[in-house]
């Protein structure tokens, strides 16, 4: 993916590593080790991650859509319930779409919403319900979850 300068230029723009100590090709390599290894067979790895440049396209930016009038926006003060932000979502993927949610709960103990699993078909053009059950930590039944401002 080094030697694909406009490939690599692209996901550091839509998938920079927001996490601590990790650079960014050391984020793309565990994505690609949990989410994207097991279709290696399907969807080599340079196909994987210009699948989720052609998904960011088809999406814009997820924060960005959710932060509509009525949606959900970052925040680290506001929070908000599953069922709105899932509500915010539907509207984006549509309402027969599996949304999983990933949360975590930092230091001071607020509920932060860590990621959102969304399933694609095998030409990565439509998003579809997902074939079976995904591994999250759902973030419950909390109405207090924060998507946190960076």
């Amino acid at each position: 993916m080094q030697q694909n300068s406009n490939l690599n230029n692209q996901i550091k723009i839509i998938w920079p590593n927001l996490i601590v100590g990790f650079s960014d090709v050391k984020f793309w390599q565990y994505k690609w080790i949990k989410h994207g290894y097991c279709s290696r067979y399907i969807i080599p790895m340079i196909q994987y991650f210009q699948a989720a440049v052609r998904v960011s396209t088809m999406m814009t930016n997820l924060t960005d859509y959710m932060d509509v009038s009525g949606g959900v926006h970052p925040s680290n003060h506001t929070s908000y319930s599953e069922s709105h932000i899932r509500q915010t979502i539907f509207n984006l993927v549509g309402p027969n779409i599996d949304v999983f949610m990933s949360c975590m709960v930092n230091r001071t103990g607020h509920v932060l919403l860590k990621e959102v699993y969304l399933c694609l078909d095998r030409r990565v053009t439509h998003f579809i319900p997902c074939p079976g059950p995904v591994k999250s930590n759902l973030c419950g039944v909390s109405n207090n979850i924060f998507l946190p401002t960076f």
